[in-house]
């Protein structure tokens, strides 16, 4: 029995210093590329691709804020990494500021489903419903293909589940209504947003047998899950439009969600 303990351990220290060594080549080879880039501006961006959000907003911190106010680049990633960075009242800040100056049709759409997700997580509802409609304009409307707005889309559905978790659910309950609009308007793109929206369920699923978690926290994020999924199942689309075939196999595809969530529940009253 020691024997076998002894090997699990080794094979669990090869693992965790494999995936550090594994780590700390991706972040060296982040900071050698950055070196070969020439503006600041240049630099958060590659962070931000790279999922180094740390870094970026270390060189955001060190802009004198005339730079930022005269550089609407500045204030477009700063609600990317304060979204994710946890700190959503700085995410509100920018993207207000942002979307006052910005032309950028697709750059609004990205910033104000950000807007939406930080106002879920400081509870703004007064700032709710006014987002929501004006997300849904840019969906329903024929100015952008499926494919882009699914791009866009991806950008507010990457979540972290650190300090807002369950508010980060609630705002994945509200913005699927947008992936359903897409595959309504653009059923050749139905597989690739329904692969969005599950990848998004397994993610908070997956946080379900994860121990590290609080029971309680872990129980209440099932009801929202369910709750979530619920609402799901009630966006199906009309039986005659071409779309409806395309959602057969999503609306089955949350039942089996539903249906481990709610065992799941059930497992732990």
């Amino acid at each position: 029995m020691c024997k076998i303990l002894k090997i699990y351990f080794l094979i669990l220290s090869v693992l965790i210093f494999s995936n550090c060594t594994s780590l700390e080549r991706k972040t060296y080879s982040a900071d050698q590329q950055v070196k070969t880039l020439s503006t600041d501006i240049e630099k958060i961006e590659y962070y931000v691709q790279m999922s180094f959000f740390d870094k970026a907003e270390k060189i955001l911190n060190d802009q004198l804020p005339t730079v930022i106010n005269e550089n609407i680049r500045f204030k477009y990633f700063a609600v990317i990494i304060y979204d994710q960075m946890s700190k959503p009242e700085k995410a509100i800040l920018y993207a207000t500021e942002f979307l006052k100056n910005s032309k950028s049709n697709s750059e609004n759409y990205i910033i104000r489903t950000l807007l939406l997700k930080n106002y879920y997580k400081v509870q703004n509802k007064i700032g709710l419903d006014r987002i929501k409609t004006e997300i849904s304009k840019t969906t329903t409307s024929e100015i952008y293909p499926g494919n882009e707005l699914l791009d866009h889309l991806r950008i507010s559905l990457n979540f972290n589940c650190q300090m807002y978790c369950l508010q980060e659910v609630n705002y994945l309950q509200e913005i699927q209504l947008q992936i359903f609009y897409i595959i309504e308007r653009d059923p050749e793109h139905s597989e690739r947003a329904q692969d969005l929206l599950l990848s998004r369920y397994d993610y908070f699923a997956d946080h379900l047998n994860n121990k590290q978690f609080d029971l309680l926290f872990r129980k209440k994020l099932s009801y929202l899950l369910y709750e979530s999924l619920q609402k799901a199942k009630s966006l199906h689309l009309e039986d005659n439009t071409s779309a409806s075939v395309s959602t057969a196999g999503l609306e089955g595809k949350l039942q089996q969600y539903q249906s481990k969530v709610e065992q799941w529940i059930y497992d732990h009253q």
